[in-house]
């Protein structure tokens, strides 16, 4: 309310003029009274009255961006402003005076570009937000997905793919994952995993390690025991062997099975489970190929976009789950094959690129809890460099001071997956995850544990104790082993057969080091393989060595190459295989042919 009093001395009188604004409008009309014995009275009111009639106003709704859309120059002045314009491209900084103070040049382009890169953010920040809603960048709840969902189908299709021999199931080291169009009640579910064990004669299906004795089966009699047959639960399958992984109810397993089994007629010929290692990571020691176990649930979302560097970024996050922790690291979300991703399992950890196992860890203490209340902090740190990718998993132990335990540490150098978003997955079980923090690895302190090297306090030089041989710049697979380097430090040796190499400081004696392989200098058949193996280069591996010079039967043939030269017979008659350093008696030489040089038989005279 604003109060005017005008006053004028020639016609001695006085005006007042009230202006009301707000409140209610039936006490404001009221108030045009000054002089009104009741005004103190309507006064009170009007004032109580505001709050719920207040004064109207003009105002324009805006993008909250706007408030960063502003032209520096407004800070400054045009005169700093444009002098710095016309300089700022001719690499010196200078100075210019604007608003009662100097500025720097470069500062000024500085804080212009802040200011645009911030308000950028700010409007993707918004744009995000209303694409998708709140997203809790601190804390996820993950549901469990169905049993056996860890397994990719495809890849169980896959000719490469393992599968336990009739032995490992027999050991209790493979699992049943049923499919079946419907339940078998008192039998198993539709969708079910199952891993059994043959004790003393029996089947037991057990669930995490568990089983009950009333659960044991034997094989009926009129079966034979040595034709890969099981019984679950009286619902007795043949296994079809280690090429396709698959169970089978032949129609003499179907007249065998219970007889609550006999209503379902769609069974006989009929596969019924496939077969899968119970832990992948039993693998990692065979010469089998490995493929990925997937997570079942997981959801991707812009919020979980972060930006690795060089310098390394770490995410740090508690855990609990019954069952297995998935981390996700991705190129392209929706590809797996650009993923990497950490399994933490009870049983295991391991890393993935695209859809193979890479490394695992063995020590227990860097294995999942497996328990759903029992939290867990864990953390992954990224660097990504110029043709290579690191990763570094550990766990986080709180005490006084935050401690990171490093136990897997990957590196990755040939063809690199360069990482741009990251999440979290679940396995069958439900995942809960609290405290999720995005930090620069510069900020965190380090420790390296297990098979790692403590190299220093950076969690990117954590790497396994590999041989001496091994380039330390890279990294190895197995620890203290030269035949699992990345890049050897010298030389290596190839094994003829199998291929592997061999990571040495000095090639071996009758071997020359040709681009850091050590190859032979002459190639010679065996002892034992002399007189059929008549030219190196077309007998196998396992029929050669190598040899400082060609024995005295043999000459250095003519290559293409500068090693290994073959070693050729020296003489060779038409009918012998075998080679001669000097043609036998009654042979001569002919000179007129190359390597082998032929040995001719000479003419028999006869005397009459």
């Amino acid at each position: 309310m604003t109060h005017k009093q005008c006053f004028s001395i020639e016609d001695s009188y006085s005006n007042t003029v009230l202006e009301v604004e707000g409140g209610h409008p039936e006490i404001a009309t009221a108030l045009n009274d000054a002089y009104s014995p009741e005004f103190n009275t309507l006064y009170k009111e009007w004032l109580k009255s505001i709050p719920d009639h207040p004064k109207p106003f003009d105002f324009q709704l805006g993008a909250i961006t706007d408030l960063l859309n502003f032209n520096i120059q407004s800070l400054l002045g045009n005169e700093c402003y444009q002098a710095c314009s016309s300089r700022i491209n001719d690499g010196d900084d200078h100075l210019c005076d604007g608003q009662g103070r100097s500025y720097s040049c470069q500062e000024i382009s500085k804080v212009g570009k802040d200011l645009r890169r911030k308000r950028l953010a700010l409007q993707r920040a918004v744009e995000v937000y209303l694409k998708e809603g709140p997203v809790s960048v601190d804390d996820i709840n993950i549901p469990g997905g169905s049993e056996g969902c860890e397994m990719d189908t495809a890849d169980f299709m896959n000719e490469d793919y393992p599968h336990p021999t009739w032995q490992e199931i027999l050991n209790g080291e493979a699992t049943l994952i049923f499919d079946l169009p419907l339940d078998l009640p008192g039998v198993v579910k539709a969708q079910e995993r199952l891993t059994v064990k043959y004790f003393n004669g029996q089947w037991f299906p057990t669930i995490n390690g568990r089983f009950h004795l009333y659960d044991g089966y034997s094989l009926p009699s009129t079966l034979s025991s040595t034709t890969k047959k099981l019984n679950v639960k009286g619902l007795v399958m043949t296994y079809s062997g280690p090429e396709s992984g698959v169970m089978r109810v032949l129609q003499e397993d179907f007249n065998a099975s219970a007889t609550q089994l006999h209503q379902y007629t769609w069974l006989p010929g009929h596969p019924v489970a496939r077969v899968d290692f119970t832990n992948l990571f039993d693998l990692t020691d065979r010469d089998l190929p490995t493929f990925a176990r997937h997570p079942c649930e997981y959801s991707w979302s812009n919020v979980y976009r972060f930006n690795p560097s060089s310098e390394g970024t770490c995410l740090r996050f508690t855990a609990a789950s019954e069952g297995d922790i998935y981390v996700i690291l991705a190129s392209i979300p929706n590809d797996p094959t650009t993923w990497y991703h950490l399994q933490i399992s009870p049983k295991g950890v391991g890393i993935y690129k695209g859809l193979h196992l890479q490394e695992t860890v063995t020590n227990k203490d860097a294995w999942g809890l497996g328990s759903e209340t029992l939290y867990q902090s864990y953390f992954v740190c990224v660097v990504v460099n110029q043709g290579s990718t690191s990763i570094s998993y550990g766990k986080a132990e709180e005490n006084e001071d935050v401690n990171h335990h490093v136990w897997l540490a990957y590196e990755d150098h040939k063809d690199s997956i360069s990482v741009q978003y990251y999440t979290f997955g679940s396995g069958e079980h439900q995942v809960d995850i609290m405290d999720i923090t995005a930090l620069d690895q510069s900020f965190v302190d380090f420790t390296c544990k297990g098979e790692l090297a403590d190299n220093s306090q950076d969690a990117s030089d954590c790497r396994k104790k590999c041989h001496a041989e091994c380039d330390l710049s890279l990294s190895c697979t197995l620890p203290e082993d030269a035949t699992t380097c990345d890049q050897c430090l010298h030389y290596f040796v190839r094994d003829k057969v199998t291929g592997v190499k061999t990571c040495v400081e000095d090639c071996p004696d009758a071997t020359v080091a040709v681009d850091a392989e050590c190859v032979c200098r002459f190639l010679t058949p065996r002892p034992e393989y002399r007189n059929t193996c008549l030219h190196p280069e077309l007998c196998p591996e396992q029929q050669l060595q190598c040899t400082t010079e060609c024995p005295a039967e043999r000459a250095a043939g003519k290559t293409n190459r500068t090693w290994p030269v073959p070693c050729l017979c020296n003489r060779q008659t038409e009918t012998n295989a075998t080679c001669y350093e000097r043609c036998p008696s009654n042979f001569y030489t002919d000179s007129n042919t190359s390597l082998p040089t032929m040995c001719r038989g000479k003419a028999l005279h006869i005397i009459l």
